[in-house]
């Protein structure tokens, strides 16, 4: 997965890539990993959507599924995979609260770290 950020200023990019430099969150089992950044050489004001090709990009790594595409029906007898990514979740939550004191609040981490 690619994720990028038009707009001059690159905010919440800057944001989630230095939350995923943090040595508790790129060494958790629970967080998706970082696989690389490429950053642009230049001031990013001077990138816009005509050079999309251009932007910095964060490299997560890929996920066969997500928890949407995942039928819930099999899942109603058996409570294991609920257990498991509830189990994940909280891990994750876990390490932001005891390592930095901070919250999650969104879907990544570009926006979600806030401390106490």
């Amino acid at each position: 997965m690619v994720k990028s950020e038009l707009g001059p200023d690159k905010i919440c990019w800057k944001r989630e890539r230095d939350n995923y430099k943090l040595p508790a969150v790129a060494s958790c089992p629970y967080i998706r990993i970082l696989r690389d950044v490429i950053e642009v050489q230049g001031d990013y004001a001077q990138v816009d959507s005509a050079s999309i090709d251009a932007l910095p990009c964060l490299v997560f790594e890929w996920m066969e599924h997500d928890l949407r595409t995942v039928p819930s029906g099999p899942f109603r007898e058996n409570s294991r995979l609920p257990k498991a990514i509830a189990h994940s979740v909280l891990s994750a939550l876990a390490v932001l609260k005891t390592e930095y004191d901070a919250i999650h609040t969104g879907e990544c981490l570009s926006s979600t770290i806030y401390h106490g």
